[in-house]
């Protein structure tokens, strides 16, 4: 019994490591390849405003322009912004060091995620070199990864529970395949089928019944020994 209690916890908990190992790998993919689609779609949106040509120098005119809340920045080549959307231009900061806008003036275009813990969001960053030398910049917000766990938790829960059951339920059928030959093999040493039993026990269990033979016989001689000086 002791020996069932351990090989069942054991397929137990090499399940859960598992399952665990898989839904972490799973959403871990799941989110990588959400964060390809919103850069992706951030580089679209780009090209589509870039050749517009709303925002070559001289003839910037956003009055018509609906953004589907995606930000929008234009940034000279020396950092300094030009027109940004979602905020008002005074007072805001040099962006010639934003990863995005750098690489974006080196090779032509540039992309960045940046993650906020204390908003639980990902930021999308999209910029693209324009042909007067400065930067068209797309952003987008969306949930981290983290969102995404809390989000899909009850359904994680769920199936959890139901994949436990069901792996403790493997788990017995397994565990009761494995120990029973072993344990009918125990209850009749001296008749049993050795195509029952695990191949690889055969040296071990061969070892043990010409022991139990050899104490059999060792036993009868005693006795027979015993009853000659008695007589």
């Amino acid at each position: 019994m002791r020996m069932k209690r351990i090989i069942n916890r054991r397929l137990l908990a090499i399940s859960s490591v598992a399952m665990i190992s898989t839904l972490i790998l799973a959403v871990s993919v799941f989110y990588e390849m959400f964060q390809k689609e919103v850069l992706e779609d951030l580089r679209n949106y780009a090209d589509v405003l870039r050749s517009t040509g709303y925002f070559d120098e001289g003839k910037q005119n956003t009055a018509n322009l609906e953004f589907d809340n995606l930000r929008v920045t234009i940034i000279t080549k020396t950092g300094e912004v030009k027109f940004d959307n979602t905020v008002n231009l005074q007072g805001m900061s040099n962006h010639g060091d934003r990863p995005e806008v750098e690489e974006a003036l080196e090779k032509g275009e540039g992309k960045d995620i940046r993650h906020s813990s204390t908003l639980n969001k990902s930021a999308f960053y999209y910029a693209v070199r324009l042909e007067d030398g400065s930067v068209l910049r797309i952003a987008k917000e969306a949930n981290s990864i983290w969102s995404v766990f809390e989000a899909a938790m009850p359904t994680i829960i769920s199936m959890l529970i139901v994949l436990w059951l069901i792996c403790m339920g493997l788990a017995k059928l397994l565990t009761k395949s494995i120990i029973t030959p072993i344990e009918d093999m125990a209850k009749n040493m001296e008749h049993f089928d050795s195509n029952n039993i695990y191949k690889e026990l055969l040296p071990f269990v061969n070892t043990i019944r010409d022991q139990h033979q050899d104490i059999l016989r060792n036993a009868n001689m005693r006795q027979v020994f015993t009853a000659n000086v008695s007589h």
